[in-house]
């Protein structure tokens, strides 16, 4: 070999060497990061980082099944809970942009059998998360919410309004239960059928499932749930409702395809790119710091936006974030509940990709 080519044959090593060592050094930090939630004998905790749709991290700890001692992988199925509400937001979005949904329609020209406290809200108070409806807590969607009757009986017995539509903004299930039913009153299709349909088939979603009502279900590589015990044991939080109400929870899907997922919302393959600038788009309200709506809540971190929506179900704990400004998407799923501070983490996550540090917050 000529002398001359023997220094740039070094320098490409170093350059290499010094490369794989920063991979190894964030992939050391990602464990550091996630390690307060994860162990030998542990649920899973499940991470994917995206940089300009690039995969910058997919990685999976602990185990999907803890009492069969099956680990965790990307193609985990986690049951996301409330993080289904985004499907379904997405699902409207879509059906509005068909000319089926109109935003401006009263929700009591929808559903007559709503309390007469219900007048003067509209489908986009639904979408903005600002109608003022009395809150739904997410435990009662796995517990005694079986069907949108539910749902309005509930509603007869609470006293009223809690402020004024659009006056406010403040996450609420209940209005994700009611876009659900408008889903199914506009396309004529069931909701399970739309969502597989028309949403996780064009994207590529080949593993998503929405969680088939009755005995015969099938979710492909489903984890099991678990409840997280102050003494470090888990407990199990057990199956599925067989019966429940679609559209706040009942969606499955892992890592795989939640990549596939937050790609949806910066192209134009379900709606057009309008559509979701307006979703993302932060609609202000006096004495708020984070904003709800459209399927997201939205805040600022050092002056720049991020959006970003939690997923709490039974023995479920996910959250899903975006940095616009960074081009930087985080999942983070697990089948274990309750971890706080999950948004924390996430924004450690941001900032090993980041050349803006952003606020842990």
């Amino acid at each position: 070999m000529h002398k001359r080519y023997i220094p740039l044959i070094t320098l490409l090593f170093i350059f290499l060497s010094l490369t794989l060592t920063a991979q190894d050094n964030k992939m050391s930090r990602v464990d550091s990061i996630l390690g307060a939630w994860y162990g030998e004998q542990t649920p899973s905790v499940s991470v994917l980082v995206t940089r300009d749709a690039e995969v910058k991290v997919m990685k999976s700890y602990g185990y999907a099944d803890l009492e069969e001692k099956v680990p965790a992988t990307a193609q985990t199925n986690y049951d996301l809970a409330t993080l289904t509400e985004q499907f379904t937001m997405m699902g409207v979005l879509m059906l509005k942009e068909e000319g089926l949904v109109d935003p401006k329609t009263a929700i009591r020209d929808v559903w007559p059998k709503l309390p007469d406290y219900c007048e003067g809200v509209t489908i986009d108070h639904l979408l903005d998360h600002t109608s003022g409806l009395p809150v739904l807590r997410n435990t009662r969607l796995y517990d005694d919410i079986r069907s949108i009757d539910d749902v309005f009986s509930w509603l007869k017995q609470e006293e009223g309004l809690l402020f004024k539509p659009g006056s406010k903004a403040g996450s609420n299930p209940v209005n994700y239960t009611l876009l659900a039913d408008l889903i199914v009153k506009r396309s004529g299709e069931d909701y399970r059928d739309f969502v597989e349909d028309r949403i996780f088939e064009p994207l590529g979603m080949e593993n998503s499932r929405v969680y088939k009502k009755g005995w015969f279900t099938s979710v492909p590589s489903q984890s099991a749930s678990y409840y997280r015990q102050a003494n470090e044991e888990y407990e199990p939080a057990g199956d599925f409702p067989k019966d429940y109400l679609e559209g706040a929870i009942g969606v499955f899907s892992n890592l795989e395809d939640m990549q596939k997922w937050m790609l949806a919302w910066q192209s134009d393959t379900l709606i057009e790119r309008k559509t979701l600038n307006k979703a993302m788009r932060i609609n202000f309200k006096r004495g708020q710091k984070v904003f709800p709506g459209y399927g997201w809540v939205r805040g600022f971190n050092e002056g720049s936006k991020y959006l970003y929506r939690g997923g709490i179900g039974h023995g479920n704990s996910h959250i899903v974030l975006r940095v616009p400004e960074a081009n930087i998407d985080v999942v983070i799923l697990s089948n274990q509940s309750s971890l706080f501070g999950l948004r924390e983490r996430a924004f450690e996550l941001v900032n090993l990709f980041s050349e803006k540090a952003y606020e842990a917050k």
